[in-house]
Parts: C-alpha cells; structure tokens; sequence
C-alpha cells in the first residue's frame, strides 16, 4: 500500500482530493488542511476524519509553532516514501512543508482553478519572508528548500479539473478529474420552456481580482455589482471562502456548506435554470456543463487582465454570455 500526503487550502482543493483518491482504492492517505482565518465548515471537518486516514488543521501560515507541530505530525504519521499533492506552489506555508518531507517522497500537482500552478507567469520568482521573530526562527530552524521552479520542475503528475489550460508550466502526464457528475441529471426538455429561472452571483476574493489595488477602486467595482439588480431579479450571493467583508450588494446571501458548486448542481437536479453570474469562476467553469446552466461572465476594465483572457476557456458558446459591467 502506498501512502499519499495531501496539503490542501481550501473546500475546493479537498474536493479536489477527494477525487484524487478515488484512483488509489486500498492505499493510505494522510491530509494536512491549511485554514485561513475564515475558519472550518462542518463539511470539511466531517470529510477529514472520515475520508483520511490521519489528518492535521493547521494555519496558512509559516510561523515557528505551526511549522513545529506540522513536522511532528508529518514524523508521527507519514512515511519516506509515497506521493506528495499539493496546488498552491506560490506559498510560503507549502514550501516549508514540502522541504520537511523526504525526498524519496515523490511530488504530484493539481490545479484547483483558472488560476493555478499552470497560470503563475514567473516562476522564478521569489517570495518575500516576513522578518517578524516567529518567521525568523523557522528560517532558523526550518530550511526552505523548495522553490516555485522547483516543485513545477520536481512534479511528477499533474491532477486538472480544466478542460484544458491555456498555459502549462508543469511537463509531465496530466490526469483529467471531475468534481461534479454531470450525466446524473436528466431534464425533461417538455416541461423545459415554463421552468423557474435562479440568478446566482459567485463572489470572488475582490481585492485580489483587481488590476490596481485600492480602495477606491474596490469601491468602484462594489458599485458595479450592486447595479446587477437592474438587470437580475431576486440575485443569490455565494460568498467565496476568504472574503470577509460584510458586503452582500443588496443580494440575498446563501450560507454554503460545502462548496458552491454542490450549491449549484442542487438547484439543477430541482429541475430549475441557473444563471451563473462571475467574474470568470472556478465555480462557473465547474457548472457549465451541467444542463440547464447558463454563464454569465462579468467583464469591467477594473479587474485583472489573466482574468479577463480567461475568458477563453469558456468554450461553450450557446450557454456563455458576457455582461459588460462597464457600459
């Protein structure tokens, strides 16, 4: 039996293991999930202890104590030899994990977004460390070996939820996963032309999508969504898992268990239209085979331009439409 050591971010990425370990019936798996300060749904706490072997809650963060107790953990459960998953390459927290592992261990990937480890466009670059004392003692007592070239390069396997990607970083065999059944829902095409429409905006991590970071244009862009209203009755919000501010844009705010996307098939398996409105989602990649789904991509000069040219991976012209936030 092989061992197989995932490190995970977010609801997603642990679905996105999920599916990874479907391939590997019999094996042992072990899992370090990395939480922000948005915390830990029930559904991820339930799916750790029931779907792993052994599992560990850490911070997304490289601080002296949480490192120290992600090593006991990793010497208490893991062995030298197995695979290692990991998708976030550009993180500091993953980097140091990574270097604390055996190198007999063999390194996978996976991507768990349109912006992922296929997307970073230098990846020479090197992230800064923070000076704070709890930073500096695990540079002290933790060497980071690892880099993102490294990991790309290192990588022997690669795991996509994409159809295809429009960039690859990563050179080696790539393993095609599916989160979400789409042939499991049959539509009675009769009753099709009288169905109940839902509008359903899928929230981003709104600063981060920016192409110039500030307030005021953050206050900008909150303004453009909240004239969605003029356009969509009756919207639901889907908030994404790390924002935290209050702002739900006059919208009716759906509190999520799982992830958005389990949300979403839901509402289709009722037999309902979505409307899935975003800013070129994840979650609207995922859905837009799903019948019954129609794709509402937001575009406005205020967000990234990768954003923007990701666009093309909606490839699917008769259910996608683009809505101009900016006319």
């Amino acid at each position: 039996m092989n061992n197989h050591l995932f490190i995970v971010c977010s609801p997603l990425q642990l679905r996105v293991a999920l599916a990874i370990k479907k391939n590997y019936d019999g094996d042992i798996f072990h899992i370090i999930y990395l939480q922000t300060k948005s915390g830990l749904k029930e559904y991820v706490r339930k799916s750790l202890k029931c779907d792993f072997n052994t599992y560990h809650i850490a911070d997304m963060d490289y601080a002296f104590f949480n490192i120290y107790r992600i090593v006991s953990y990793l010497k208490e459960n893991v062995g030298d030899e197995g695979y290692a998953y990991i998708a976030n390459a550009n993180d500091l927290t993953v980097q140091y994990i990574l270097s604390q592992i055996p190198s007999t261990m063999k390194l996978r990937t996976f991507d768990d977004g349109i912006l992922n480890i296929n997307t970073i466009s230098d990846i020479n670059h090197k992230i800064k460390e923070k000076k704070k004392l709890r930073y500096l003692l695990t540079r002290l007592c933790y060497k980071n070996t690892m880099s993102i070239r490294k990991i790309i390069e290192n990588s022997s396997l690669h795991f996509t939820i994409l159809d295809k990607n429009r960039t690859l970083n990563v050179k080696t065999d790539i393993v095609k996963l599916n989160i979400l059944e789409c042939n499991e829902i049959i539509i009675d095409n009769d009753k099709s032309a009288d169905v109940e429409i839902v509008n359903v905006f899928v929230g981003s991590k709104f600063k981060d999508i920016l192409a110039n970071k500030g307030e005021q244009q953050l206050d900008a862009l909150i303004h453009k969504i909240r004239q969605l209203h003029q356009s969509f009755d009756n919207i639901l919000y889907l908030r994404h898992p790390r924002e935290m501010s209050s702002e739900v844009f006059s919208m009716n705010e759906v509190n999520v268990e799982s992830i958005s996307e389990d949300y979403i098939y839901d509402l289709v398996r009722k037999g309902v239209v979505v409307n899935v409105i975003g800013f070129a989602s994840t979650c609207q990649l995922n859905t837009m085979n799903l019948p019954n789904v129609r794709i509402i991509l937001l575009k406005t000069n205020l967000i990234r331009n990768d954003i923007l040219d990701s666009f093309s991976l909606f490839n699917k012209k008769e259910v996608v439409s683009i809505y101009d936030l900016d006319a």
